[in-house]
Parts: structure tokens; C-alpha cells; sequence
């Protein structure tokens, strides 16, 4: 199970189902997905990810291009129209 330990002085922890949470939230928020929509591509996507990979992303560290491509390929699959448009930047 993953687990994001954020701040300074005190540790907030997140499992990787807050984590996978706040980014459908995002998703849903900032490029007006339905919650169904967000959901599909963002369980997708963490499902390919390990743990460690996904730990980076947690930080709001950039996607790479390559993760980019993908989560515009799984909006496709995912049946996301044409408009919708992915950040580059995790926002977990």
C-alpha cells in the first residue's frame, strides 16, 4: 500500500486510494470530466503505475510525456470527448 508522508513539521500520510481520490476530484474540477469519466482514466492509469512509480507523482511532479500520451489514450478509451484537454502536472 502506498502511503505519501507531505509537510514539513507534521506528516500527513495518504494511501493510494486518497491519492487516486484527489486526482479524480482534479480531474473532474479542472477539466469538467464527469466523476464516471475521471474515474475510468484515473484507475486505468494508477493501475498501471507501482507504487513506486507512482510515488513522484504524488509530489506534483510533471507527468513525462510518454504519461501524458497515455492518459489522452485512456481518455479515448474511456470515451472522453475530443475537448477535453490533460494537465501536465499531477495535482495529487
Amino acid at each position: 500500500m502506498l502511503i505519501v508522508s507531505l509537510g514539513a513539521c507534521g506528516k500527513i500520510r495518504y494511501t493510494r486510494d486518497q491519492v487516486r481520490d484527489r486526482w479524480v476530484n482534479t480531474y473532474v474540477e479542472q477539466l469538467d470530466l464527469t466523476p464516471t469519466e475521471a474515474a475510468c482514466i484515473v484507475d486505468r492509469f494508477f493501475g498501471e503505475l507501482s507504487d513506486a512509480a507512482l510515488k513522484p507523482l504524488t509530489k506534483g511532479s510533471d507527468l513525462s510525456d510518454a504519461q501524458v500520451r497515455r492518459i489522452g489514450e485512456l481518455a479515448i478509451d474511456c470515451g472522453v470527448g475530443q475537448g477535453s484537454q490533460v494537465s501536465a502536472t499531477a495535482s495529487a
